[in-house]
């Protein structure tokens, strides 16, 4: 599937951009039972990453592409279906993405996010345009290794 994106006034003035997107294949798993949630799940698509740094720049473009394509799928499902959304990598950052704009209502372009998520999940990603940096609490993080280790019977308690 291809989406077209055209963009008018953009801040440097009346300049046009323009872009066409190509999605690839979408395949379906239909539900065995009552159809009662619908999540599409995502890998690397549709927009570019240059470089993922604190200098990184973000394609709020193909973003929007990514997760406009998402939201129209995801617009044909009946209204008592849940929806949401998941990926790895790419798709994680698309799929997170879709989160925020559904938080703010609304694409970086502007343009209104309308489909009522309610699942994110999101494996080895990141939240595009964040420039937060990654940091670890070390308390949180000593809290996380023993409840691990008290479940995999790694704390010496298991003989």
């Amino acid at each position: 599937m291809s989406y077209h994106h055209q963009q008018h006034g953009t801040s440097s003035g009346s300049r046009t951009a323009t872009r066409n997107f190509e999605f690839g294949r979408t395949h379906v798993v239909r539900p065995k039972g009552k159809h009662q949630a619908t999540i599409v799940w995502l890998h690397g698509l549709g927009f570019d990453v240059g470089e993922i740094s604190e200098e990184g720049t973000d394609d709020w473009e193909g973003l929007d592409a990514s997760a406009a394509h998402v939201a129209n799928l995801l617009s044909t499902e009946p209204a008592d279906v849940k929806l949401g959304i998941g990926g790895f990598s790419m798709g994680a950052a698309t799929a997170i993405y879709s989160a925020t704009c559904f938080a703010l209502g609304k694409y970086a372009n502007g343009n209104p996010y309308t489909v009522n998520l309610r699942a994110v999940v999101g494996l080895s990603g990141w939240l595009p345009g964040a420039r937060l940096g990654h940091f670890t609490v070390p308390r949180e993080m000593n809290e996380v290794c023993s409840w691990i280790s008290a479940r995999l019977g790694l704390d010496g308690s298991r003989s």
